[in-house]
């Protein structure tokens, strides 16, 4: 058995990320299967949903066995060297996290790759992929070449591109204490509704991170710059960006999430209650119903100068509910792969930056 091959179908990200690879070597694939996709997906008719509150997965009841079989097979056969290279591995990761969407049920896609018959005629190429050298740092702990990305916005009344703000190390515990109190009152807010309105669902924060805390940081993939111009949930087509070279402080105390058990470790250990405003989002993505938390991000940061998460601990545990105990839960979500949250001075960062561009899908290196 080959383990890293088992951790890459694990998760609906990791099945993704094959598919995706598969369609990129075979032009006909994603033409072929629209119909069967679309019928796993909740607007189809042909497709049968329950909530499995006892897995916490989707149920799902295919009609189109044969055509699944024929699917399944043309994806067996796309685990040849020929079809496999960096470029395509890249594209199809980016295309992955680009499809994550953990505040409303899985699309047909990653429905029907819940099948048992397509995790299987995904291994070959599972095995393939996990056994290249150019992924090897999806395993990896945080490298001691950081980049911090900060993208540009448009000015809300001028549409105007905004420069992004300078990186601030310092500061993070006054906005994590603030994040603790604002996420205190949301859930308040939340279960004061469930009260006034029973039975009346209600879409809420979806992430499970600090939002807009602390400094973000991710690897450079060389010529190609850092990770986080190309894996990015839920992205806003972002076009520029300013990237800031970054040494993690030697000694600095990084814990790295490498799956579902790290995870959910963290937040047995930081527990952060949130189940009335994750409720209806993450019931809808991942099929349960329960009691959620994520972890208490100030807790966290007393304990750790940063968290880690790595890319192949992103594969194997967004987006699925994840047990933390008998009547707990968590998802991974809103967390971009290979990326690390910082939360004090423990990175040092270069004063100057370069600047990037997207066009026609690509990123170029543009200035500094």
């Amino acid at each position: 058995m080959d383990s890293r091959a088992d951790e890459l179908i694990e998760g609906p990200r990791g099945r993704r990320m094959l598919y995706e690879l598969a369609s990129l070597a075979d032009d006909h694939l994603s033409s072929f299967a629209w119909d069967v996709e679309r019928s796993f997906d909740n607007s189809g008719s042909a497709v049968f949903v329950s909530w499995g509150p006892a897995s916490g997965e989707h149920e799902r009841r295919p009609e189109r066995a044969e055509e699944v079989g024929e699917i399944a097979a043309r994806i067996a056969g796309r685990s040849g060297r020929d079809v496999v290279d960096e470029e395509r591995i890249v594209v199809a990761l980016a295309d992955s996290v680009g499809w994550a969407r953990a505040w409303q049920e899985p699309d047909g896609t990653d429905m029907m790759l819940e099948d048992p018959a397509f995790v299987s005629a995904l291994r070959p190429l599972a095995e393939r992929v996990a056994r290249m050298p150019e992924v090897e740092w999806w395993w990896h702990p945080v490298a001691q070449h950081q980049t911090v990305t900060r993208f540009s916005y448009a000015d809300p009344e001028t549409r105007v591109q905004q420069p992004p703000p300078v990186p601030e190390p310092s500061g993070t515990a006054a906005q994590l204490a603030r994040w603790r109190q604002e996420s205190r009152e949301t859930e308040q807010q939340f279960v004061d509704h469930a009260a006034n309105y029973p039975g009346t669902p209600l879409s809420g924060d979806w992430w499970a991170l600090a939002q807009y805390t602390g400094v973000w940081s991710t690897p450079s993939l060389g010529a190609r710059g850092p990770a986080a111009l190309h894996f990015v949930e839920d992205g806003g087509g972002e076009r520029l960006a300013r990237v800031w070279d970054g040494r993690p402080h030697d000694g600095a105390r990084v814990l790295e999430i490498t799956g579902p058990d790290d995870w959910a470790d963290l937040c047995r250990r930081h527990p952060f209650d949130v189940t009335e405003s994750r409720r209806h989002v993450w019931g809808l993505a991942t099929g349960r119903q329960g009691r959620w938390v994520i972890p208490d991000w100030p807790a966290v940061a007393a304990e750790w100068d940063a968290v880690h998460l790595t890319v192949a601990g992103y594969l194997r545990t967004a987006e699925r509910a994840v047990p933390v105990d008998g009547e707990t839960a968590t998802v991974l979500a809103g967390w971009d792969p290979a990326a690390a949250v910082w939360f004090g001075e423990a990175i040092e960062l270069d004063a100057t930056f370069t600047e990037w561009r997207r066009d026609d899908e690509a990123w170029t290196r543009v200035a500094g």
